[in-house]
């Protein structure tokens, strides 16, 4: 179950991504390190 911690951080990576912002807005949103929010990074057209 605690898997599902990270997937919910991960959806609302791509939900701010959505919105427009750049990885460094998203690490500093969510409080993490942006070199996690970069290894998110979802190739265009997936």
């Amino acid at each position: 179950m605690e898997d599902q911690g990270e997937l919910c951080l991960a959806e609302e990576v791509e939900r701010l991504r959505r919105l427009g912002l750049s990885d460094e807005e998203i690490a500093g949103r969510m409080g993490v390190d942006v070199s996690w929010v970069e290894t998110l990074v979802s190739p265009e057209g997936d």
